[in-house]
Formats: C-alpha cells, sequence, structure tokens
C-alpha cells in the first residue's frame, strides 16, 4: 500500500482518527518540545539551554533540508486530499519526526 492510499484509507476511517492524528501533531510540535522541557528546566537548566539550542538548530537545518528537497505536501498533488492541519509549505523531511527525535 502506498502513502497515497494511507492517506485516504485514514480519511475515511472517521473523525476519531483525525482527531487522534491532530493530538500526535500538537505532541510533535512546539508544545511537545515545550512540555519535554519544562521538568528538565526545573531539574538541570544548564541541560535545558542545551536542549533549546538544540531545538533552534535542528529547525533551522529541518527548514534548509526542506528548502532543497521541496517535496509537496499529499494535499498540492492530490486536490482530493483534505488539509485538516492548514499545513503549507513542503512535506520532507518531516518537522513533527525531527522534533520527536529530539
Amino acid at each position: 500500500m502506498g502513502e497515497i492510499e494511507i492517506i485516504y484509507a485514514l480519511q475515511g476511517a472517521g473523525e476519531g482518527w483525525i482527531t487522534f492524528f491532530r493530538i500526535f501533531t500538537l505532541l510533535g510540535s512546539w508544545l511537545g518540545f515545550a512540555i519535554a522541557l519544562m521538568p528538565l528546566f526545573f531539574k538541570d537548566r544548564k541541560l535545558s539551554f542545551a536542549y533549546v539550542a538544540t531545538f533552534v538548530f535542528s529547525v533551522l537545518f529541518n527548514l534548509a533540508l526542506k528548502a532543497i528537497i521541496a517535496r509537496p505536501l499529499p494535499f498540492d498533488i492530490f486536490e482530493d486530499v483534505i488539509n485538516y492541519a492548514g499545513a503549507d509549505g513542503y512535506s520532507m523531511p518531516s518537522s513533527h519526526a525531527m522534533c520527536c527525535a529530539i
């Protein structure tokens, strides 16, 4: 099963899956970063500043890679794919995967 078939299957699976992925998307964004940073900040401030620096560098690196790779988002290619998140820009590399990785 290809990427577009998975997208179609999830879009047709009902609102529950859409809600799940909206929450999952939040955890892979600045909100997930802030949630991870809070306990670290109170435990070890020096390490938390290193974490912030790593995050900022990773975001900049990710933006540079997106500009180089320039892979369009699925709804830019397939007009029947719904843009639930209001996303724009490019799809690769994944910003959410980068946030989860750090």
